[in-house]
C-alpha cells in the first residue's frame, strides 16, 4: 500500500486542495464528493512506499522508533546455540585465559574472537562494551560475515557464493577502550539495520589487548530486534 499526496482543483469550489490519500482511496472534493474535479491536472506531489503501516481506518501509523513492526527488543551477551534460541557464543572475556583465542592478532597484541550466530532473522541496533582494568591500546572490531556456502551481494550488485567466511560489513573498524567502565561504553545509533541479518550470516566481535595484559576482563552486550525470543513448549526450529 502507498500513501500519496495529491494536489488537485475542484471546478465547483474554484479552489485547489492538497490531500494525503491511500492508493485505495479515490480523489474527491473534500467539501462535496459530488463536485467535478479538473481530472486532467491532478498532481501526485509525493508518496510514501509500501513500508508505511496503516490502521484499520486507513490512517498511517507513525512509529517513533526504529524497531520493525512485529519484533521485540532484546539485549544479549550471547548468540544462539544450534537448533534453538539463545544459549550460544558468550561475549565474555578474561585476558588471563586461553579461551576464544584469536588466531591472528596484530603485532604486539593478543586477542579474543567471538562468532555470534542467530537461527532466526535479527535486526542489529547498537551495543555496549563493559571492561575492567583495560590497558592503554586495547581495541575492538565488529563485523558482519557471510558464512562459507552462502551468498552475498558484491559492490557491483552481483550475487557471489562465499568460498570462505567473508566480511561483508565492518561497522566498527577500530574502537579503543581503556580503564574501568563498569556501566558500559555505549556505541549508540538512532537507527537499526534496514534489512534483517539472515541465518547464514553472523557477527564477528574481536577484542585485542597488549600481550602484557593478564588482568583485564570484560563483556559485550548488543541490542537487537527479533521476531522470536524463545521456543514455546513442543516448538522446534
Amino acid at each position: 500500500m502507498e500513501l500519496k499526496k495529491y494536489n488537485f482543483h475542484c471546478n465547483n469550489c474554484g479552489l485547489n486542495y492538497i490531500q494525503w490519500l491511500a492508493d485505495t482511496e479515490e480523489v474527491v472534493c473534500p467539501v462535496n464528493s459530488a463536485h467535478t474535479l479538473d481530472t486532467a491536472n491532478i498532481e501526485i506531489v509525493t508518496k510514501i512506499g509500501t513500508a508505511a503501516v496503516f490502521s484499520e481506518h486507513n490512517k498511517m501509523e507513525v512509529i517513533a522508533e526504529s524497531r520493525p513492526p512485529g519484533t521485540i527488543t532484546c539485549f544479549t551477551s550471547e548468540g544462539d546455540a544450534p537448533n534453538t534460541i539463545w544459549g550460544g557464543t558468550q561475549l565474555l572475556w578474561d585476558s588471563s585465559s586461553n579461551d576464544d583465542t584469536h588466531p591472528n592478532p596484530p603485532a604486539g597484541m593478543k586477542g579474543k574472537i567471538f562468532d555470534v550466530k542467530f537461527n532466526t532473522n535479527i535486526w542489529l541496533k547498537e551495543g555496549a562494551i563493559y571492561h575492567m582494568g583495560a590497558v592503554h591500546g586495547s581495541w575492538c572490531r565488529m563485523s558482519v560475515y557471510c558464512s562459507a556456502g552462502e551468498y552475498y551481494i558484491d559492490n557491483a550488485g552481483t550475487p557471489q557464493l562465499a568460498s570462505e567466511d567473508t566480511a561483508v560489513s565492518v561497522y566498527i573498524p577500530k574502537h579503543y577502550f581503556r580503564g574501568d567502565v563498569p556501566m558500559g561504553d555505549e556505541l549508540n545509533t538512532e537507527g537499526c539495520t534496514r534489512e534483517p541479518l539472515p541465518p547464514g550470516y553472523f557477527l564477528r566481535i574481536e577484542i585485542f589487548v597488549p600481550e602484557s595484559d593478564i588482568t583485564s576482563t570484560g563483556h559485550v552486550t548488543i541490542e537487537i530486534y527479533r521476531e522470536r525470543t524463545c521456543l514455546l513448549p513442543g516448538e522446534t526450529l
